[in-house]
């Protein structure tokens, strides 16, 4: 098969049922055994357990049969009659939950999608997670809790960009307070933030800007909709996963410190904010014209601003274990040798050596895991213009893994400060 039969083929409607892209992961809990099927995109929230037995009807469903033939197909393989209605119950089922292609899962996407455009504002999506309560006291206490642990922040230049956790509070509380702590250092605070976090929702694009203020229990953060209008204006197609915004933690996590450090300022001098969600990036985004327009235009339009910027990356690093696909629990050899690895690539980014740093992270992406690559990137080659190159550098301001007592899993994190050292 050609190159441009194989993209007619992807672009056919299916022409049997059609298993969405979802993620899958083992579960077992006495007799019961089989795969959970989540959303990234959120159609539904509840895992869709599917039961050992049926896993060879789910894995045919790939839009290419019609039920008679999966049916026919799968009892010539397995030596036994497959009833066709056998099939089709668990057609409809999966249907019903919105794991399957076609009018139902589009039409609540659609809903989805135009009741989130219709909204004032980013609404607050994840209170009352680990760490960070809904009520607004509380949430202010515990947000001071966290800023008053660790050491002191050493100041070694301007602060252009900041990579903090996007892990719930309570598990990255120690990494949030040496970003935040270092942000809050600044004698003279930023007048824009820039705030890029990982899109678990898997973005189309490279970028997903939002459009609206961010909710937070602590107040709106208000938007730069001259920037955001003039990015969508270049480049349309970036508005097209917007609704993803909607319970993305990556951002809301760093919306809250913001509003708690910023947020009661009322002064013209107080920071305005453009979030956005970030997707992929190929091995070499160096040479990627599409990644480097986007970069460039950035660029320009903030020296253009004449803003004193802030460009903050809300980023985890490796998620390994059973938890996450693993064969075996993680025990602390494994937990020393992602620090070793981890570590190697952010001495990488803190150097500016972005080529190196992503081949590396793209390479072990089936092992490691890293989910920060893109934001990390990003707020680093925007601090580094800012900066006029040279001038940056990065340091590791806090690492570490979270790992579960039982080692079902384990996610490192990490801080970063990228500063400019004053010109003599």
């Amino acid at each position: 098969m050609n190159q441009d039969q194989q993209e007619n083929r992807d672009t056919l409607p299916p022409r049997g049922p059609k298993l969405r892209l979802l993620d899958v992961k083992a579960y077992k809990d006495g007799e019961k055994e089989g795969l959970l099927l989540l959303d990234r995109k959120g159609l539904f929230k509840d895992p869709v357990f599917v039961p050992a037995e049926l896993l060879p009807i789910l894995g045919a469903l790939t839009g290419e049969r019609d039920t008679h033939q999966i049916a026919l197909d799968l009892g010539r393989e397995m030596g036994c009659s497959v009833p066709v209605s056998l099939v089709e119950q668990v057609v409809e089922m999966l249907d019903e939950r919105l794991c399957l292609e076609g009018e139902r899962a589009e039409l609540v996407k659609k809903q989805k999608r135009d009741n989130y455009l219709s909204l004032p504002v980013r609404p607050v999506a994840c209170a009352g997670t680990p760490g960070y309560p809904k009520e607004p006291n509380l949430l202010r206490r515990e947000l001071d809790r966290i800023l008053s642990e660790g050491e002191a922040p050493q100041l070694h230049g301007e602060l252009l960009g900041l990579v903090a956790p996007h892990i719930d509070l309570a598990r990255g509380r120690l990494g949030y307070a040496a970003a935040y702590r270092r942000l809050a250092a600044e004698e003279v605070p930023p007048e824009l933030v820039l705030v890029l976090g990982t899109g678990h929702g898997g973005p189309s694009t490279l970028l997903v800007p939002s459009t609206k203020d961010y909710e937070t229990p602590l107040g709106p953060l208000p938007g730069e909709k001259g920037l955001i209008s003039c990015l969508l204006e270049h480049f349309p197609e970036l508005a097209m996963d917007e609704c993803l915004h909607q319970e993305e933690h990556s951002l809301e996590f760093q919306a809250v410190f913001l509003a708690h450090l910023f947020g009661n300022s009322r002064s013209k001098s107080s920071p305005k904010f453009a979030f956005f969600l970030t997707g992929s990036l190929c091995s070499n985004p160096e040479e990627d014209l599409g990644v480097q327009r986007v970069l460039a235009f950035l660029g320009d339009k903030i020296e253009a601003m004449g803003k004193r910027v802030l460009v903050l990356a809300g980023a985890d690093l490796s998620h390994v274990g059973p938890f996450f696909g693993d064969g075996k629990p993680v025990d602390r050899a494994w937990v020393e040798r992602l620090a070793q690895e981890d570590l190697r690539d952010l001495g990488l980014a803190c150097d500016l050596q972005w080529g190196t740093f992503v081949a590396n992270l793209k390479r072990d992406e089936e092992f490691r895991r890293v989910c920060g690559t893109t934001p990390i990137y990003l707020a680093g080659k925007l601090a580094e213009r800012m900066a006029g190159g040279p001038a940056l550098k990065g340091r590791i301001l806090q690492y570490g893994p979270s790992r579960s007592e039982s080692g079902e899993q384990c996610v490192t994190w990490a801080s970063l400060a990228f500063e400019a050292k004053a010109t003599e």
